[in-house]
Parts: structure tokens; C-alpha cells; sequence
């Protein structure tokens, strides 16, 4: 037991050097993002939820985010097992986002992201590991399945009507969550 070492797991170890291997202004141009505007990343899971939550989220991300003041872009990145045509994305007229699939390095996003959003996926560990700041958008009416909230490492957005001002709070001041992200 003494020769035993505890370690995570090895696909979380590039992001302990992130720093070291992402340059932020050469990601947002090869993305053709605006470098003036702060990046809200979304990692949907669209493939993993229902038609209903899913048009509710969209609508929710697209008309907040239309709503925010012109200093901020929303990224989407795809998941890798949902339509990488993104047809629930499309055609809405209440915000025109980036959106991203599968080969885009999700990493690279993160790390230049100012704030993440997502359901339950691994990428709010990831984002936390990076300390970036993370919302939990979960308006299934459900409990959460990963306790990003409960541990105080994300904040959690339950009614569409909350998720602007938790945005602009996060981007405000995305360090209200460090001490709790540091300990998780």
C-alpha cells in the first residue's frame, strides 16, 4: 500500500498544463471569434434529452443571450453523439450563435471560454479543473444527476428566467466559486 499512488484519471491530465499548451487569442481567431467580446461555451447534450427540455434550453440560452449587452458571444459546442447537423439549433431567429462540432478540441474551448454552461455533462469537471466558472442549466423540473450545485462548484439555473443574471454575475466575477472548485 505504501508503493501505491492515487492519481485521477490520465485524460484530465492535460489540463493540469493547460496553461502551457492553449493560447487563448489563437484559438478565438482560428474560431473567427470576435477577441473584444467575452465567450460563453454551452456543451449541449441534446441527444440525451427530451424534445420539450431541449426546445425550453435553447430558448432559454438564445433569448438570454440576445438579451445580454454586446459584449459577450455564445460558443456551442455539439456533443460528439448528438446530430452534428445541429437542426434544434438552427433557424432561430432570437440569436445567432457559433456553433461547433465534434472535431473542435473541447479543451481548447474551455480554456478559452470565460464561463460554461451545461446540463450534467463531464465537461463541467473539466471547466472546474480549469476553474472556470459553470453554470448548471437544468430546467427538467428534475434533480440534478451530478452534484456540481449541491458541492458549490457551479451555480445552478432551474427557471429560464434566471439564467441572465446568473451569467452576468459569473462574468462579473467568475472567482465567487474558487475556494469550493479548489477543494473539489
Amino acid at each position: 500500500a505504501k508503493n501505491v499512488v492515487v492519481m485521477g484519471q490520465p485524460r484530465y491530465d492535460i489540463l493540469t498544463r493547460a496553461d502551457e499548451i492553449y493560447d487563448k487569442s489563437k484559438i478565438i481567431s482560428d474560431l473567427g471569434l470576435n477577441p473584444a467580446k467575452k465567450i460563453v461555451l454551452w456543451c449541449t447534450q441534446t441527444h440525451g434529452l427530451s424534445l420539450d427540455e431541449n426546445v425550453s434550453s435553447i430558448s432559454a440560452v438564445y433569448s438570454t443571450m440576445a438579451s445580454i449587452k454586446g459584449d459577450t458571444q455564445l460558443v456551442i459546442k455539439l456533443h460528439p453523439g448528438e446530430d452534428q447537423n445541429a437542426p434544434l439549433y438552427q433557424g432561430n431567429s432570437q440569436y445567432e450563435p457559433v456553433i461547433l462540432g465534434k472535431d473542435v478540441d473541447t479543451y481548447a474551448l474551455l480554456s478559452a471560454c470565460d464561463l460554461m454552461i451545461t446540463k450534467n455533462s463531464t465537461t463541467a469537471m473539466e471547466a472546474i479543473i480549469l476553474n472556470k466558472p459553470v453554470i448548471i442549466l437544468n430546467l427538467s423540473g428534475e434533480p440534478d444527476r451530478v452534484n456540481y450545485v449541491h458541492e458549490g462548484v457551479a451555480l445552478g439555473v432551474y427557471d429560464p428566467a434566471d439564467l441572465s443574471s446568473t451569467i452576468e454575475k459569473l462574468l462579473d466575477n467568475g472567482s465567487i466559486l474558487y475556494d469550493k472548485r479548489e477543494k473539489f
